[in-house]
């Protein structure tokens, strides 16, 4: 029988006993020595985004607090909370900035930065080896534990696509490169979590999963020890259908868990009571560069995540766009950028950014930054080089120079600053 708790409530500490109790108990599938808690860190960057905005996109740190606290009463000893970061960010600031670590510590665990440690080369299938943090390989017990979000890639991410970050960056390029969904299955297949608890107190809607999704508040969590049906119930409560998620769909098919809501018994909440519809992302990240408001540029990636472009790019590209909206009043040229492992569009500008190593076979076809990802910097200075006049050009070099890393934040993030749980 396959069981997926669904609590809600005001109390997030009563809120993880109550879900593991409604499982028959934390001790019925953990055991040994030791356990290693994988959150969902949001992009910590204070300078560009306002902290209010990252705490839709990171697991509640109380949530963590409670199940180092639950694995303690049954007697795990060594307890880590680890993650690794977007390829271009610093898991430790993160961690930090998150106030994760300061949870974590005072309730006696301990953190680590899965991008400073080893990785393990791990055949995941005949075609495909992934580079895994070798203590999520060591820890007796797997615990996952997503925030529930939206995203343009995937159409959400849940238990399965948080699994991500337990691997290098090398890797996480690698994903992207191939096909994204199967990945992730098959990465999750390997890793076997034991548990994963969905924190859906705070979730992002729309253009998720970073910080162009808007904050909804379900005040739920979602628990259980099958990963597919745990994100299957997770997917019918924010209104899509599971099967219609790839990655979930691929991980059912590799006989990972159940998908038919129907075949799952659910304790607390009824599924129909815990139903909080999401606003669904517009697969496809030139959707985020349209909200971004710049007119004149034209983005090319991949529509979903079939060779899509990887987080590292979008994360740079989008941060050197969020700047130069920030100093200039607009645009004198039209720009299309080109991004991942596509062709030239057939409809393509002359005015060309192709962005990354994955366009090296584009490379003499307009201007092409290699660095895997480009850094913010460069990123801006070719965009603002390729679409301003010489004079405004150089201005914006000057303006950007005093102004470091600040930005204008973006007016849609100020109308959500009190949105908090409970």
């Amino acid at each position: 029988m396959t069981v997926v708790s669904i609590t809600s409530g005001n109390d997030p500490e009563k809120m993880v006993s109550m879900s593991l109790e409604r499982l028959g108990g934390l001790e019925q599938f953990v055991s040994g020595n030791s356990a290693l808690i994988k959150p969902n860190l949001g992009p910590w960057i204070p300078q560009i985004i306002p902290k209010y905005v990252n705490q839709w996109a990171t697991t509640n740190p109380i949530i963590v607090g409670a199940l180092i606290k639950e694995l303690q009463r049954i007697g795990i000893k060594d307890i880590a909370v680890a993650d690794g970061a977007f390829l271009d960010l610093d898991a430790t600031a993160q961690l930090d900035e998150s106030g994760m670590r300061t949870v974590v510590e005072a309730a006696g665990g301990r953190v680590i930065d899965l991008d400073q440690g080893n990785h393990v080369r791990v055949k995941v299938a005949d075609t495909l080896a992934l580079e895994i943090a070798e203590p999520v390989l060591k820890t007796d017990n797997l615990i996952n534990v997503p925030v529930m979000k939206t995203h343009v890639q995937t159409k959400l991410t849940l238990g399965i696509k948080n699994l991500k970050g337990v691997v290098s960056k090398a890797s996480k390029r690698v994903m992207h490169r191939g096909d994204l969904e199967r990945s992730l299955a098959l990465l999750c297949q390997a890793l076997k979590p034991k548990l994963t608890l969905v924190d859906g107190l705070l979730g992002m809607e729309g253009l998720g999963p970073a910080v162009f999704g808007k904050p909804t508040v379900p005040g739920l969590l979602v628990a259980g020890c099958d990963p597919v049906a745990v994100d299957a119930v997770s997917a019918t409560i924010m209104g899509h259908d599971p099967s219609t998620i790839d990655h979930i769909v691929i991980a059912h098919q590799l006989g990972l868990g159940e998908i038919d809501v129907k075949n799952i018994t659910i304790h607390g909440l009824s599924l129909q009571e815990a139903i909080h519809p999401f606003k669904p992302a517009q697969v496809g990240v030139h959707h985020i560069v349209q909200e971004l408001g710049l007119e004149g540029i034209r983005y090319f990636g991949a529509d979903g995540a079939a060779t899509s472009e990887c987080t590292g790019c979008i994360d740079t590209l989008l941060n050197a766009l969020i700047a130069l909206k920030s100093d200039v009043e607009g645009l004198k040229r039209p720009l299309d950028i080109v991004i991942g492992s596509r062709d030239l569009p057939a409809n393509i500008g002359e005015n060309r950014l192709l962005y990354g190593r994955c366009q090296a076979k584009n490379k003499n076809e307009g201007t092409w930054l290699s660095e895997c990802p480009p850094s913010i910097r460069d990123t801006y200075s070719a965009v603002a080089k390729m679409t301003l006049s010489r004079t405004e050009y150089m201005f914006a070099l000057i303006k950007r120079l005093f102004k470091g890393t600040k930005v204008n934040p973006l007016p849609h993030w100020d109308q959500y600053k009190d949105i908090t749980f409970p």
